[in-house]
């Protein structure tokens, strides 16, 4: 099977989304533990002061930087992607506690998809296979990618 990894098209590759109570996050979404996310499954994001100019560049795109190794998506994948395969899940994110559109992608190390792929040697890793890589061209998603 050809693997992709992807990134944004117009970020700046220095700019990375910040998770607020990483640790419950990480917990969750990198080992497969703590449930207790699940109580409260509200992700907030936020970002260094110098990268406020760069903010519309960043939500311009469809894929996002993060510094956890999180995979987030805007609407536009989430809508599509949602719908396409039942065995991947998205968080809604919250910007600096403000409603935004951007989600965070769940997939368990011990579940197939057809569209992405959790590295289980890496919990961080995620690549993405040549169905997903046929949406960004169909769909002229604002992701970037190059096969590994």
């Amino acid at each position: 099977m050809i693997k992709y990894d992807i990134y944004p098209k117009y970020a700046d590759k220095d700019f990375a989304f910040l998770f607020k109570a990483k640790e419950r996050i990480n917990d969750y979404f990198v080992f497969d533990i703590n449930e207790d996310f699940l109580k409260y499954p509200i992700l907030n994001l936020d970002y260094e002061d110098i990268f406020e100019n760069e903010l519309n560049n960043v939500l311009n795109d469809d894929c996002y930087y993060n510094a956890s190794g999180l995979i987030l998506f805007s609407k536009k994948v989430v809508d599509i992607l949602k719908n396409l395969d039942g065995n991947i899940t998205f968080y809604s994110c919250k910007l600096r506690n403000q409603p935004i559109d951007i989600f965070a992608l769940y997939k368990r190390n011990d579940v197939e998809s057809d569209y992405v792929i959790r590295n289980s040697e890496k919990p961080t890793s995620y690549y993405f296979s040549e169905l997903f890589i046929d949406l960004i061209v169909k769909n002229n998603w604002n992701i970037d990618y190059y096969q590994v």
